[in-house]
Order: structure tokens, then sequence, then C-alpha cells
């Protein structure tokens, strides 16, 4: 470790001291130019949000330029739903509390897993948010029923009764809303309720609320709860489910919290899967009750917006090389912090590196203007204040600055020397000012520690490469080729040595390798079409492909074969196992009956019939497949004569199985 820090160190003698001041803003970067970009780069996304393969991805990034666009929103909610954590909608409902998409895709999410009564509030807000939706009233009420918050559930069936829809308010809703104003007390309304459902359906009325409601369990205690329970256990035991429900929910009437009565009500509810909700339910609410609040208190810690630092957190989290949708994520997080605190140099810090890795030069200005906000006197720390020079470093790279970009890796490498990616930036750098010495030595600072990374063996091939150094870059892209052995540009390069050492045969031969196994890379690749010969090259790999083709046509074609025939040795196998077994019973003296031993022998015939039945269906596909052409005469014959077979087989196996049936 020692030797490692001594040779960071050493490295630095080509960094020089630390820039006095933060870098002056380059005027490709000014701050007049970040308003027209944004919003340009905006227009773009807007325009490519239809037929978007990848529509959330366009959607958070839109919101991260404009948090509190509605329709941006809505549509984010509704596709990312139920797909994602609690955390994404309830921050959110933070930002636009009354939103009914975010809050309807979020009580979706929380009463599908069960978590009914954390619902009742978001389905309040999206009951509100679509007055006019039948379905949204009707899975809200649904789900107050099943909360046990019945006043929730009348006020939402009654809003789903005003809409004026024929397919609102049906008899399944009348039954929920009359068992919710039975559970309430109110037994005008339920007995109206009751009876409008079974004038739309007469099966309602065997309902399980129906029928409680009947038989007077809501009009208070009659009793005491451990009476109720027991007799409710009693006609469990006798295998009556509804009068086991009916007086279970009788001495609830007496005690609500009656643990005894509790269990044995989940006991019936999980034996019956008409009652499965009830079941998820009360399960939960039971076990709230037993640890004296403390799942409620537990399940709704989920829906505690996150802070700043925790959405920071998440997107520290996120890597966001090759990945378009954590780069959107990033921004987005990044931003929602920043509503929650503006100042935050953190979040300043990860919209900057977003904005650098959506790779728009019109998104580079404001760039500039996070990382500068970044760059605050207390708070970062030397990793920190290294990615904030990274940053700016890169800025500088893309604006062509490479002076004032190698200050910016000076610095960073001064501050984190054991970083090898800013000296792979620094090494390329330095290629670009004609400093070979301090390039050479900063890629061979970092291949000496990680001998594979590509990066560095990229620059130093480059370095070699301006050196007209041809068989030293031609190395160190071959180390690049055994660790990413399909890097058709890599491959390219290395004909280009070859070429540049003399060694014409020997590119020649790569080059036709490589237009064998990737024909539209190669033909690409302006190099490689521009080769002295690369006519006749292609020629002979398209040759050579074509060969290869067909020899794995060839190959596919005698695997099918062998599959075919090992396919029509099974199933006269098969077939063998039933003589068999029908000889051992006949040398046994036994007869074939029902009594012994049919049933087995029927289903020895019926596994031969089917082996047979699906060798001639692989017979058949194999016929009418590209396979067949390669096939030999013989091979065909033997097709022919095996198809035949299986048919004559499976019409005596057939014959076999009825007379045995029949007997």
């Amino acid at each position: 470790m020692r030797k490692f820090i001594l040779a960071c160190l050493t490295a630095l003698a080509v960094a020089g001291s630390l820039p006095a001041k933060a870098a002056s803003t380059p005027d490709v970067y000014s701050a007049d130019k970040i308003e027209a970009g944004r919003i340009a780069f905006i227009q773009d996304q807007v325009k490519s949000y239809n037929g978007a393969q990848d529509p959330e991805t366009v959607l958070l990034t839109l919101l991260s330029f404009e948090p509190n666009v509605v329709a941006n929103v809505n549509a984010l909610s509704n596709y990312a739903g139920t797909a994602r954590d609690y955390s994404f909608m309830v921050d959110i409902l933070t930002v636009v509390p009354d939103n009914g998409m975010a809050a309807w895709a979020l009580a979706e999410k929380l009463s599908g897993q069960g978590y009914f009564t954390l619902a009742v509030p978001y389905f309040e807000i999206a009951s509100k948010a679509y007055p006019d939706s039948y379905s949204t009233q009707s899975k809200a009420g649904l789900n107050a029923y099943l909360a046990g918050d019945y006043a929730a559930c009348v006020t939402f069936y009654d809003r789903e009764r005003r809409i004026n829809h024929p397919y609102a308010f049906g008899a399944e809703s009348y039954v929920k809303r009359g068992e919710c104003h039975a559970f309430l007390g109110h037994s005008d309304q339920a007995a109206s309720d009751f009876k409008a459902a079974a004038s739309q359906d007469a099966n309602t009325a065997w309902g399980y609320g129906a029928r409680m409601f009947k038989d007077g369990v809501f009009g208070g205690c009659k009793g005491s709860a451990a009476g109720k329970t027991e007799a409710a256990r009693k006609q469990f035991e006798k295998g009556k489910a509804y009068e086991a429900y009916r007086d279970v929910h009788a001495a609830l009437q007496c005690d609500p919290a009656y643990i005894p009565a509790l269990e044995l009500r989940l006991t019936i509810e999980e034996a019956d899967g008409n009652l499965r909700g009830q079941f998820n339910a009360h399960r939960r609410q039971l076990q709230n009750l037993r640890d004296g609040g403390q799942t409620d208190a537990r399940d709704g810690a989920v829906l505690k917006p996150r802070n700043a630092d925790q959405l920071l957190k998440d997107a520290g989290m996120l890597d966001m090389a090759g990945s378009r949708r954590n780069v959107a994520m990033v921004s987005y997080l990044a931003t929602r912090a920043l509503a929650l605190e503006p100042g935050n140099w953190e979040a300043h810090l990860f919209r900057a590196r977003s904005l650098l890795n959506f790779t728009d030069p019109r998104l580079y200005p404001l760039a500039w203007e996070e990382v500068s906000k970044a760059d605050v006197a207390s708070g970062p720390s030397d990793l920190d204040r290294a990615t904030i020079h990274h940053v700016r470093g890169q800025l500088f790279v893309r604006a062509k600055l490479r002076v004032e970009a190698l200050a910016e890796y000076n610095a960073a490498i001064a501050l984190t020397p054991n970083d090898m990616r800013f000296y792979v930036v620094r090494g390329d750098l330095l290629v670009n000012l004609d400093k070979p010495d301090a390039a050479l030595k900063d890629f061979n600072f970092v291949l000496q520690y990680q001998p594979n990374n590509t990066d560095a063996l990229s620059g130093r091939a480059r370095l070699y490469y301006v050196q007209k150094q041809w068989a030293l870059a031609r190395a160190d892209l071959e180390r690049i080729i055994a660790v990413e052995p399909g890097n058709t540009t890599v491959r390219a390069d290395i004909i280009r040595m070859l070429d540049f050492e003399g060694r014409t045969a020997e590119a020649d031969a790569k080059h036709k390798q490589l237009l064998v196994d990737d024909p539209a890379g190669a033909k690409g690749n302006a190099y490689l079409a521009s080769r002295a010969g690369s006519g006749a090259v292609t020629a002979q790999a398209d040759a050579a492909r074509a060969q290869k083709n067909e020899d794995a046509a060839r190959q596919a074609a005698r695997q099918a074969y062998q599959s075919t025939v090992r396919s029509f040795n099974d199933a006269g196998d098969a077939w063998q196992a039933a003589k068999d077994f029908m000889q051992a019973a006949a040398d046994r003296g036994e007869a074939i009956t029902y009594e012994n031993s049919t049933k087995e022998l029927v289903r020895l015939l019926n596994v031969a019939i089917k082996k047979f039945d699906d060798t001639q269906a692989e017979i058949f596909r194999l016929k009418a497949s590209e396979h067949y052409r390669y096939l030999t005469a013989e091979e065909r014959a033997n097709l022919e004569a095996a198809l035949n077979k299986s048919s004559d087989f499976t019409r005596e196996l057939l014959k076999t199985r009825r007379e045995l049936v029949a007997e």
C-alpha cells in the first residue's frame, strides 16, 4: 500500500500545483446560452415522447426540467404506476399533493399489496380528482370496506351512485354500500341497498353480508363476545361456514377487539376463497392490534416523503454509464432534492453530472452553472471536489479547451491520487497537447495497477500510433481484444497497424475474419472500406461466410435428423415396455383385467401413443424445414420409413387400448 501511495504522489510531478482560483466560465457556456439550450432540449424530448421505446425515461427527463407540469406527472404516474416503489409516487405527491393520477397509482399499489387502510386517503385524492369515473369511486369504496373505514366506504359509493353511466353502481356496489351502512348501524339505508341489489341480481341475497343483516347481526351486542365466539367455533367445526362467520361477527359486535373472535374470523376467511380480500385486511389488523400499532407504524413509514439526503443517496446508487434511464433518474432525483433544499451543493453536483451524461451540447451551459453552484467553500469532501474538477474538466474537453481541462484534472488527481479514471483522461489530454512522455507516464501508472484497463490501453495505443510505433500500438489493441473480443472498432485498428507494419497478408486474414464475424460492422468501417484490395478480401469473406453458414446448416440438419431418430427409438422403447408388461403378466398366468393390471397397461399404452404422435409431428416439421434439403437420400428414406412405422404402430396401440378398455 505504501508503494502504491508513493507511486500516486510521484505521478503528481506532472500535475503541478492546484489552480489558485476556480476556472472562469468559457464563452461557449455563458449564462445567456442556458435558457435557449434548455428550451430546445425540452422541445425535442416532447417530440420524441410519442413512439418512444422507453416513454418513462422521456418523462423522467422532462420532469427533471419542469417538475410541476401536470400532464407529465400524470403520464409518468400512469406509466410507472405500480411498477415503482412507494417513495416514487410519494415524492410526486409531495410536490403536487392533489395530483389524482399519482394518488391513484399509489392507492392501487397499496391496496393491491393489502395496505387497505393506508390506501384510503390516496383513493380520496383520486376520487375528488376524477368525480365522473365510476371505476375510481367503486374501487375506492371497496378498498375502504376492506380497510374497515365504513364511513369512507359509504362516501365513495355515494359518489359512484351519482354518476350517470350504464355500468355505474351495479348490484355489487349496492351490496358493499349496504354492508358498510350495516356496520355503521344505518339499518334503513342498509335494507334499501340490499333490496336494490337483489332486484338487479337475486343471487346477492345469498351473500354473507345480506344474510347477516337479515339475521340481525348488526343490531348491537346480543350475548357476550366469548359466548358468540364459542358458538361460531362449533358451527365451523360442523362445516357450517356462513353460520360460523355470522356468529363471529356477532361476537365482534360485543367487543371489536376480542382476540379469540378475530383469530377465528381469520381462520374462516382463510378457508373460503371468496373472502380472500377480507382475510388479507383482517390479518394485518389483527397483527397491528397484537403489537400495539407497530404494524401500522412500520407500514406507514414507506409513505414518508424522502428528504433531500435520501433522494441523493438513491441517486448515488445509480450507475449512469451506458444507461439513459439512470441518467434521467439521477437528474430527476437531483431536481426533487433541489426543490426541497434549493442551496444543496450535492444536488447541484448530481444535476451537473447528469446533464453532462445526457451528452447534449445544448445542456452544457446549464451543467456548467450547476457544477459552479456545487463548488462551495464548505461541505464537499476531497472526493466531491475531485468530482467537481472532473465535471468541469469534461466540459472543457468537450469545448476542446485542453489546457483548461488539464488544469482541472491536475487538481482532481491532487485531491484523489488513487482514482485511475483521472490519469487516463489526463493522459489523453497530454497526448493532444504533444506531451508524450508525461502521457505515457500516466498510462503506465494506471496499467501497473489495472493491467486490463481498456481505456488506458486505448490511450496508450493512440499515443504509440501518434509516435508511429505501430507494433507497440497493435500490442495494446490486442490486449483490449483479449478483454473485449467483440470490439469491431479495435479489431479494425489492429488491421490498420498491420498495414502500417507492412504485414499485408496478416491484415488481409484478419480483415477477412472480421467480415465473416461482423459483416455489417466491418463494411461500415471507413478504414477497412478504403483498404487496397478490400473488394477481393470482401469477396473472399463473403464466400467464407457462405460456406460457414452452409456448414452450420448441414450441422443443424444432422442434429435435427438425429433428434428424430432418438424420438422414434424412444417411442419404440415405450411400445416395448407395454409389450413386456403384457408378457410378464402372461408368464405369471394372470389375465389383464381391470381389477389388477389394466390401469397400468393403459398408462403404458398412452405413453407410447404420445411418443409416436410426437415423432410423426417432428418428422413433418423436419420435412417442411430448410434442414430437409441437406439430408442424404438414405436419411430421407429412413424418415419416410419411420413415419410409416409410427403411423402403423399408433393404429395398433389405439386398437389394443380400445380392446382393453372395452373388456
